[in-house]
């Protein structure tokens, strides 16, 4: 009789635990990988401020036309192992730009920012996906869920050199 309690007792955590187990996979990041209509065009661009010092980065835009799903809302974008907000512009809402800033042309500062590149690596989180330097995953809310799609193949178009910091 003291053999079968123990055993009941066993089993009981036993599926306790594995409920658990499954409750922590559930939260896995799934990626979407439906096409979403109406997006035009991915692409990104390297900048570099034409001052020494002025800094330098990587903005990757995303254009969507009107077939794009009036229920979703860009929120932000992983790429190559950084994760920004995606913004738009007032004048084009159908334009959204994520903006990194890369730690080239940073002469004269290097000791300063190279201690702020470590502290934001400190604090920023590792991004939940692999994804190669022509891949992106953009982070959107649907019907109060956050959807994560991928894009793969994204054009690298020309470097625009800039006279100072782009805003």
């Amino acid at each position: 009789m003291n053999s079968l309690k123990t055993i009941t007792y066993l089993l009981f955590a036993f599926i306790i635990v594995l409920g658990f187990y499954n409750c922590s996979s559930s939260k896995n990041n799934t990626l979407n990988f439906k096409t979403l209509n109406g997006i035009e065009e991915v692409y990104y661009t390297s900048w570099a401020a034409g001052v020494k010092g002025g800094g330098s980065g990587i903005n990757v835009f995303i254009n969507v036309n009107s077939a794009f799903p009036k229920g979703i809302e860009f929120d932000s974008i992983y790429f190559r192992g950084k994760s920004v907000k995606l913004q738009t512009k007032p004048n084009d809402k159908e334009l959204y730009i994520g903006y990194f800033k890369t730690n080239a042309n940073t002469a004269g500062n290097e000791l300063l920012l190279d201690q702020e590149t470590v502290k934001e690596e400190k604090e920023s989180p590792k991004i939940p996906f692999n994804l190669k330097n022509n891949e992106c995953v953009v982070s959107y809310i649907q019907d109060g869920k956050r959807m994560y799609y991928k894009i793969t193949d994204i054009e690298e178009k020309e470097t625009t050199p800039y006279p100072s910091t782009p805003q």
